[in-house]
């Protein structure tokens, strides 16, 4: 399913919960103002433990103003969601220009894995902050595997050491890595740990795998992990065809080199070639026989128009997935090499100046302003 149609369907379902969680939570309230009267058999209650009391009355019109409060909370609420959703229709679900940083990572995992813990130890004056944080998420068979792990508010004068592991899920050990000391201050130590997969008969490894840290700071042991995937090799990007205008579109040809046929799904996100922003997400997603294969990224002109500019561009944060079947029962990453491939740019006037127009749009708004009348 592409990702804008998850995006709706995540803003229907929020339209769903704000409105049910609301009637339950003043439900729930007003049940237990009422079990509190019937159990304390009193019109009044005591403020501060004072021996004044406040009026019932003055309680009760307290209470009544959090229905209508609620009730604004949720209209503002609503109208955020079709909001959202009026600016995701106005282009493609395959070709959304990024207005932010923010909207950029919400198409976009630029997070590499990592883990941070503070562990206190009796005797120790303040906790020791460890973290780990891989290079990456997904990994292939062949792959250099590296991480970096900090150990800081170490005590002066401890005695520290650290390695590393590869664990299963299941916490089977499948490999002992050394950590070689990068930084040895005081009270910041700093460690590079990896290994070469090649090294190892890691291509019969499952594909989801932890990072584990274990630290010994004078006796006091530390164990942290970060997961990651070791994929098996599916698909692999080898390049990117010559763009070219076909009607509102620039169309993007993705060529692979594909080693288990299976339904494919690929995204990136186009930036300028001059300024180095990012101006519009782009998937498209289709069947694949094996051998060499394509797919086409399309961008709509007025996406290319949001961000005013006409190229050439980059095509950066490639992602490439095989969706799990009854080959393999879960989605695995395809292989892409390199951080970004050249797009070849063309006048805005070269494009057909069609506005794109979602012909579900009227039908989706009519559902949402609907249920919003709840």
């Amino acid at each position: 399913m592409p990702k804008i149609n998850i995006a709706l369907g995540a803003i229907l379902g929020l339209l769903v919960f704000i409105i049910a969680t609301s009637g339950d939570n003043a439900i729930e309230g007003d049940e237990t103002f009422a079990l509190n009267s019937q159990e304390t058999g009193v019109s009044s209650i005591k403020a501060n433990d004072s021996e004044e009391e406040v009026p019932l009355k003055a309680h009760q019109t307290e209470k009544e103003d959090l229905p209508a409060q609620e009730d604004l909370h949720v209209s503002v609420q609503i109208n955020q969601a079709i909001q959202s959703y009026d600016e995701l229709s106005q282009y493609p679900p395959y070709s959304q220009p990024i207005r932010s940083k923010e909207h950029l990572n919400s198409f976009v995992n630029t997070v590499y894995p990592d883990s941070s813990l503070p562990f206190p130890f009796e005797g120790v004056e303040q906790p020791i902050d460890a973290s780990v944080a891989l290079n990456e998420y997904n990994y292939f068979y062949g792959d250099t595997i590296s991480a970096r792990i900090d150990l800081t508010n170490i005590p002066l004068g401890a005695s520290v050491e650290a390695r590393a592991q590869i664990i299963s899920l299941t916490g089977e050990v499948l490999a002992n890595i050394e950590a070689e000391v990068v930084v040895d201050d005081s009270q910041h130590k700093a460690f590079i740990s990896g290994f070469d997969t090649k090294d190892y008969d890691a291509s019969q490894w499952p594909l989801e795998l932890n990072f584990a840290v274990l630290a010994d700071v004078d006796g006091n042991k530390i164990f942290l992990t970060a997961p990651f995937r070791l994929n098996s090799a599916t698909a692999e990007l080898s390049s990117l065809g010559y763009s070219e205008v076909e009607g509102a579109h620039l169309r993007i040809p993705v060529n692979m080199n594909v080693l288990l046929s299976g339904y494919y799904f690929v995204s990136g996100v186009l930036y300028s070639g001059e300024s180095e922003q990012p101006l519009v997400y782009l998937e498209t997603e289709g069947r694949l026989g094996e051998g060499s294969q394509n797919l086409f990224l399309k961008a709509h002109v007025q996406a290319l128009k949001q961000g005013g500019d006409e190229g050439p561009y980059e095509l950066r944060n490639i992602k490439i997935e095989r969706w799990s079947d009854e080959v393999i029962p879960m989605d695995v990453a395809g292989k892409v090499t390199g951080d970004d491939f050249v797009v070849e740019g063309y006048r805005f006037d070269d494009f057909e100046d069609s506005p794109y127009v979602d012909p579900l749009k009227q039908e989706r708004m009519r559902l949402m302003q609907g249920l919003s009348a709840l």
